[in-house]
């Protein structure tokens, strides 16, 4: 009989060991990785418009780790660059995200606040002049974040 306690007691001990590393993993699990961003550049931004190029996009990173990309996009039919920041870090969550977007020889404007998947979409007008972008995406506590300025570039 007590052979049989010894197998049973092994196996007793592999299975709550198999649990607890579960709860571990879940409790201690980085924050805001959650699902993938349902959101596109082309969905925000609307009907016609195009990335302009693969350059025309900035990777947000804190560390090593993408938080988000703020793009630049284009439509012909319109003459309009939009830009829009979409979130890759903490999606779902309402945090401090930013998509700005500056026409040479004026300011910076765009849209900024506390958006659970994406900033903008921010249109401009740029006959003639080059754009840069700008995009930020903070963390829920505001303490870290992750930023970047694009150069002038994409001239109309």
């Amino acid at each position: 009989m007590e052979r049989r306690n010894k197998p049973t007691l092994k196996r007793a001990r592999f299975v709550l060991a198999g649990a607890l590393a579960v709860v571990m993993t879940v409790l201690f699990a980085p924050s805001g990785q959650a699902a993938a961003n349902p959101y596109t550049p082309e969905g925000v931004c609307g009907s016609g418009y195009q990335r302009v190029s693969p350059n025309a996009t900035l990777d947000l990173k804190n560390g090593s780790a993408l938080w988000g990309q703020t793009y630049l996009l284009y439509s012909s039919a319109t003459k309009k660059n939009c830009v829009v920041t979409i979130k890759r870090f903490e999606v779902g969550v309402e945090s401090y995200t930013v998509a700005h977007l500056q026409v040479q020889g004026s300011n910076m404007v765009g849209d900024a606040g506390y958006y659970e998947y994406y900033a903008g979409p921010h249109y401009a007008y740029a006959p003639g002049k080059c754009v840069r972008i700008h995009g930020v995406v903070w963390e829920d506590d505001m303490v870290r974040y992750a930023q970047k300025y694009g150069p002038y570039g994409w001239c109309d």
